[in-house]
């Protein structure tokens, strides 16, 4: 009977023969296709990549119109009056 501080001993592992050689043959000719496609793939990602790059350039390029020319002052209908004590005037704004 084993003592109870003794590990349990590893299984017993097999080796296998290696792949059929019709297998081995599959995979030899299915990889250049695979990485015909995957180049052509890298060459795709490149190439959409350099368009949204480029594309980020120039819209950042692109001069805005300015706060300073969007925003206008506004016209008023009198710019110079003399009010005297108990007058009043309404003065009239025009935002263009």
């Amino acid at each position: 009977m084993p003592s109870p501080n003794t590990r349990p001993s590893q299984p017993h592992r097999t080796t296998h023969s290696a792949p059929l050689s019709g297998t081995n043959q599959l995979t030899q000719a299915v990889t250049p296709r695979k990485k015909e496609r995957e180049e052509f793939r890298m060459k795709q990602f490149k190439k959409v990549l350099a368009f949204v790059l480029a594309l980020a350039m120039v819209v950042t390029a692109v001069p805005t119109a300015d706060a300073k020319a969007a925003a206008k002052a506004p016209k008023l209908n009198n710019t110079k009056k003399i009010l005297y004590v108990g007058q009043s005037y309404t003065l009239k704004v025009n935002i263009l």
